[in-house]
């Protein structure tokens, strides 16, 4: 299954140390070994409240760890700068250090809406491409702000 994670896994499973693979309310652990989840599970996968939430058809998430990042084939960065990584001009420069994701998400989308011309390029530039960044894919993300501004 490799090291991305299925966007329809649940989130107490997903976070679960070494959890591969949720078969019904049981994840699939290292070496095979099946253990339970003590968790309740609604009927869909948790996904963030935020309105323009898009997911995963037009964003995937960077692969690998800090020091060793993999954007997966195809796709364009739009993350901060990291180990091998250079900012994206359309990073959020509103960081959930400094806010919650509601509030750097709407700050993001007044930024950006701002700056018609990082608009116009945006939609030049990443036009049917999935946007790469550093949250998972379940959680609203400022690829989701910037996938719904340039349509």
């Amino acid at each position: 299954m490799g090291s991305h994670l299925d966007p329809g896994l649940f989130h107490c499973c997903r976070r679960a140390r070494g959890a591969r693979q949720v078969l019904g309310s049981r994840w699939t652990g290292r070496h095979g070994r099946d253990t339970p989840c003590t968790r309740e599970h609604p009927a869909e996968p948790v996904v963030d409240s935020y309105p323009g939430h898009v997911g995963a058809q037009s964003r995937v998430r960077v692969q690998g760890d800090l020091y060793h990042p993999v954007v997966p084939s195809g796709a364009v960065y739009v993350g901060r700068q990291g180990f091998g990584l250079r900012r994206s001009p359309w990073a959020n420069p509103f960081s959930l250090r400094s806010h919650d994701r509601a509030e750097a998400l709407r700050l993001y989308r007044q930024w950006l809406v701002g700056q018609p011309a990082l608009v116009e390029r945006a939609r030049q530039e990443l036009a049917g491409k999935q946007l790469a960044c550093w949250c998972h894919v379940e959680d609203a993300c400022h690829a989701d702000v910037l996938a719904e501004i340039i349509g």
